[in-house]
């Protein structure tokens, strides 16, 4: 996901609310902050199913050699 500009945000906000945007540093770095959180959120999601997936393989290849040795 690429980052979005001031100017992009500003422009979703003058959709959104209908009407001009006020520079508001307070909303804007809410705005900023709420992005970093989902893009980190989604970050460690993919490790944990990473994680997960590499547990259900080493499991598997566990039992595999079980049944042959």
């Amino acid at each position: 996901m690429k980052p979005k500009s001031y100017s992009d945000i500003k422009k979703e906000y003058e959709i959104a609310l209908g009407g001009p945007f006020e520079y508001n540093e307070a909303t804007v770095a809410e705005v900023f902050n709420a992005r970093r959180e989902v893009l980190q959120n989604r970050k460690t999601t993919a490790i944990r199913t990473w994680t997960i997936i590499f547990i259900i393989v080493a499991l598997g290849a566990f039992i595999v050699y079980k049944a042959i040795v």
